[in-house]
């Protein structure tokens, strides 16, 4: 997690969320009935905690000196909606609905060495040296869909939360670059993508850390699950510094996971049915796939095509979570 992303982005939500207050108004809320319908649609603003360790070239001269690592590449922000609905007909319990998803998670990282003094670090399987230029580009994106079960707590002003959530994510990376041989000059292209699909149940609790629901407050929301993950993988190699090979090679794995969310919201009533809604949430993926991974485990150079998956990576997602709720 780069703490230089996080620190501003608090930053933002304590200089914001005090002056939201001044057009706060005081609606009663009644602390045992439910709204029959309450929901809230969110901006999420995200950042990629960080792609794994793997070194892409090396310079000839000094292999320890690696001029482009996957690692190097710094992901940009990326944004995109949650809709949530709760319902709730008797005004006991609840029934929620949660959907949201960030895409294009994107980013990029060259290396130059104009006399050719690079050289491909076995990006599966190839070691070809004479590189002029290389580039990494990253991507990657997450959506997930929840049902759940509120239960409204005796002992504080929160829920119990558990149900159901399925999550995707999805990354990839494309590694190219361009060697001088003499009077030939070649390029490569080098792509890996995985895809993690997690489904299983979730257990969590939402509740009041401070304020009334009457003005304005600070809820905290955490939730965790084991889930079982579907984990696949897709390599692909064009390489034209020799004679031209093109290849592909996919593999899948069944894997157990773990997925985890916790979030602090500043909430401040502007009326009987709207309150907005400004915070900080943070995502947490055990046990996945990374693209970057599966540069290792994959050989495409020689004639007997290598396919495996490599797994145990590691996501952190944080960032801002911005919106209105309603509730009749």
């Amino acid at each position: 997690m780069n703490f230089w992303r996080v620190i501003p982005s608090l930053l933002l939500v304590v200089t914001v969320m005090p002056q939201l207050p001044l057009c706060a108004v005081d609606i009663p809320v009644d602390a045992v009935q439910r709204p029959a319908v309450s929901g809230s649609v969110e901006s999420l603003l995200l950042w990629r905690g960080g792609l794994p360790d793997r070194p892409l070239y090396f310079d000839v001269a000094s292999p320890s000196v690696v001029p482009l690592d996957a690692a190097m590449v710094n992901p940009s922000m990326a944004a995109g909606p949650r809709f949530r609905i709760d319902l709730s007909p008797s005004g006991d319990g609840a029934w929620e609905f949660n959907y949201f998803t960030v895409q294009n998670f994107g980013g990029s990282r060259s290396a130059v060495s104009p006399a050719g003094d690079l050289e491909q670090d076995n990006i599966f399987g190839f070691l070809f040296p004479d590189v002029t230029s290389a580039q990494a580009v990253s991507s990657a994106g997450i959506q997930s869909f929840e049902l759940n079960r509120r239960e409204r707590l005796e002992w504080f002003d929160g829920d119990f939360i558990y149900g159901f959530r399925w999550v995707e994510w999805n990354d990839r990376l494309a590694v190219s670059d361009t060697t001088v041989t003499g009077t030939r000059t070649g390029t490569d292209l080098f792509i890996a993508n995985t895809f993690d699909s997690l489904y299983g149940g979730q257990i969590g609790l939402d509740m009041l850390l401070f304020g009334n629901r009457d003005r304005a407050w600070i809820e905290g929301l955490g939730k965790a699950g084991v889930y079982y993950n579907n984990a696949s993988q897709s390599s692909f190699v064009d390489s034209v510094s020799t004679d031209q090979i093109v290849r592909s090679t996919s593999a899948s794995a069944d894997l157990t996971s773990f997925f985890g969310e916790l979030g602090f919201t500043g909430c401040v009533r502007l009326g009987e049915h709207w309150t907005a809604r400004a915070g900080f949430t943070m995502f947490w993926l055990g046990n996945g796939t990374a693209a970057a991974d599966q540069l290792s485990v994959n050989n495409l150079f020689s004639n007997t095509i290598v396919s495996g998956i490599d797994n145990g990576d590691t996501v952190f997602l944080y960032g801002l979570n911005l919106g209105l709720a309603a509730a009749w």
